[in-house]
């Protein structure tokens, strides 16, 4: 038994014990930093290539564009902003920009005539095809350099970290 004192025997001390000593927190903020590098790249990838493409859409558009989607129905602006977690005038303005490059289309809510509705055009529906190839072509080129086993290891830990979190653009999740 050591006294107050004493030295331990663990060279460690009794930080490696306490769940205090921040090496949880160290982790989980490099984890956070290499995703965000990872994010940041994939999306300058994609960008990169829809701009080769002659595409310009903001990343807020792409999300707009992504969850009518995934949408079952055409969705009414403040359920669009309820999901995309904005005001219901950040999606007006996102909206209206799609809307005006042909992307979503507008109409009247059979059930409420003060509502109005929103979904993609067939052209919305094309661009977030080349949307979601870009981003795959660019995640493809980042997790090629992992053999089989590291990438059925990554989506397997990526998964359980993504768990109950509402996230529809995981596989067995809605549309991807």
């Amino acid at each position: 038994m050591h006294g107050p004192d004493s030295a331990s025997d663990d060279p460690r001390g009794d930080a490696a014990d306490d769940p205090a000593d921040g090496s949880t927190d160290d982790t989980a903020e490099q984890i956070a930093a290499l995703l965000d590098g990872l994010v940041r790249r994939q999306r300058r990838a994609g960008r990169g290539s829809l701009e080769a493409l002659g595409v310009e859409v903001t990343q807020g558009q792409m999300r707009v564009l992504r969850t009518l989607g995934h949408a079952e129905n055409p969705l009414r602006i403040s359920e669009l902003a309820n999901q995309l977690g904005i005001v219901p005038r950040s999606a007006t303005s996102v909206v209206d920009d799609l809307e005006e490059a042909g992307l979503v289309a507008r109409k009247p809510d059979p059930a409420d005539r003060r509502a109005t509705l929103v979904n993609l055009t067939p052209a919305g529906g094309r661009m977030l095809a080349r949307i979601r190839r870009s981003r795959r072509d660019a995640m493809v080129a980042m997790v090629e350099r992992l053999n089989a086993r590291e990438r059925a290891d990554l989506l397997r830990l990526l998964g359980r970290l993504a768990e109950d979190d509402g996230c529809t653009d995981r596989p067995g999740h809605g549309r991807s």
